[in-house]
C-alpha cells in the first residue's frame, strides 16, 4: 500500500488539475491498485473553494503525515504571490522529502517544487509558457521544456495542462501495474506514452523583463517574420552594437536574436499549416525561408514532426 497525497497550495487553484488527479487515482483504486489517496490543504480551513466548486479535504499539511508520493498541482495566479504565501508548504515539502516521500509537480506546480531547491542541477519541465520565467527565477535548474516527464531519484516534473497527467500514468506503471496504467490512459483518452511536448510549444514572446529597448526589438523582429533580416542592420536601427544586441537580448529573453527569429517563424508556420489554406512550399516562402530542406529539418527539430505530419495531425 502506498500513500499518495495531493497538496492544495494557498491561493487560487485549478479545479481541473485537482479533479484530474483525483479521477485518475480513483480509477486506479477501483482497479485494485493498493493506493491510499488523500488531499491535504495548505490553507487555514479544510474546505477549498474554486469558483462554483467546493472541496472538503482530508486535512492540512501542518499535520503529521507519512506520505510515499506527494503531488503538487498546477498553480493559478501571480507566481510571486504564490511563492510568498506558500513558504510553509515549501518547507513542509522539503521535510517530507527528507522523510522519504517522492515529490511530483504537475505543470506550473514546478514553481513550488523548484522553490524547495530539490530541483537544483536536475532536469525539470513545466508548461512551455512558464519556462522563461522559471529559468529567470531558478537558474540552477536545468529546464527542458520539450520533455513531458522528468524523473530524478524520486523527484518528478511534467509538461503543461493535460500532458501533465502523463506523469501520473507513468507513476502507476512504475510502482504498480503497467497494463492497468495503460488501460486507464486509454479510458481517459490520454496519448501515452508521450515523451515530448514539442508540438504544443506556444511562442510566449518571452517578455518577462523590463528592458524597453529589447521589448521594442522583439516587436520589430516578430513583425518582420516573413522578411529577410540582417541583425547588423537591426542593431543600427536601434542604436546598439551587434555584440550588445546579442548579449542584452539573451539576458532579457533567454535566447539570442537568431534563435528568437527562428522560434517566431516556426510558430507562424504552425499557424499557417493548421489553417490549410497554403501549400507547404507556400508556407515556407511566406515565413521567409528559401531552402525547403533546411526549414523542414528545423521544423522537425523544434516540433518533433515534419510539416506534413504536423498539418495532418493538427489541421483544423
Amino acid at each position: 500500500m502506498k500513500r499518495i497525497v495531493q497538496v492544495i497550495p494557498n491561493g487560487q487553484n485549478s479545479i481541473f488539475a485537482i479533479s484530474g488527479v483525483s479521477t485518475i487515482m480513483g480509477m486506479a483504486q477501483k482497479k485494485g491498485l493498493p493506493i491510499d489517496y488523500s488531499i491535504l490543504s495548505a490553507q487555514d480551513n479544510g474546505e477549498i473553494t474554486v469558483g462554483a466548486f467546493s472541496l472538503q479535504t482530508d486535512g492540512r499539511t501542518n499535520q503529521s503525515v507519512k506520505a510515499d508520493i506527494i503531488i503538487i498541482p498546477s498553480i493559478v495566479g501571480e507566481p510571486d504571490w504564490v511563492l510568498r504565501e506558500n513558504k510553509d508548504l515549501i518547507l513542509w515539502l522539503i521535510e517530507q522529502e527528507k522523510k522519504g516521500a517522492q515529490l511530483v509537480s504537475l505543470c506550473t506546480g514546478a514553481y513550488l517544487l523548484a522553490a524547495t531547491g530539490l530541483l537544483n542541477n536536475k532536469e525539470a519541465s513545466s508548461h512551455c509558457e512558464a519556462i522563461s520565467d522559471l529559468r529567470r527565477r531558478f537558474p540552477l535548474v536545468k529546464w527542458v521544456p520539450e520533455k513531458i516527464i522528468t524523473d530524478h531519484a524520486g523527484i518528478y516534473t511534467s509538461g503543461g495542462t493535460i500532458s501533465s497527467f502523463n506523469v501520473l500514468i507513468y507513476l502507476l506503471e512504475k510502482f504498480f501495474d503497467k497494463q492497468i496504467a495503460n488501460n486507464i490512459a486509454k479510458i481517459i483518452q490520454l496519448e501515452y506514452p508521450r515523451k515530448s511536448q514539442k508540438p504544443f510549444y506556444i511562442f510566449a514572446n518571452q517578455r518577462n523583463h523590463r528592458d524597453e529597448k529589447i521589448l521594442a526589438i522583439q516587436d520589430y523582429l516578430e513583425n518582420q517574420v516573413g522578411n529577410p533580416l540582417n541583425l547588423n542592420q537591426v542593431a543600427r536601427r536601434f542604436g546598439i552594437s551587434r555584440r550588445s544586441l546579442n548579449r542584452k537580448f539573451k539576458e532579457a529573453t533567454g535566447d539570442n536574436p537568431q534563435t528568437y527569429i527562428q522560434k517566431a517563424r516556426i510558430e507562424q508556420a504552425k499557424v499557417l499549416l493548421e489553417s490549410d489554406h497554403l501549400s507547404i512550399n507556400e508556407v515556407i516562402y511566406e515565413i521567409g525561408y528559401s531552402d525547403g530542406h533546411s526549414f523542414r529539418k528545423l521544423f522537425r527539430k523544434v516540433t518533433g514532426l515534419l510539416p506534413s505530419e504536423y498539418r495532418k495531425k493538427y489541421s483544423r
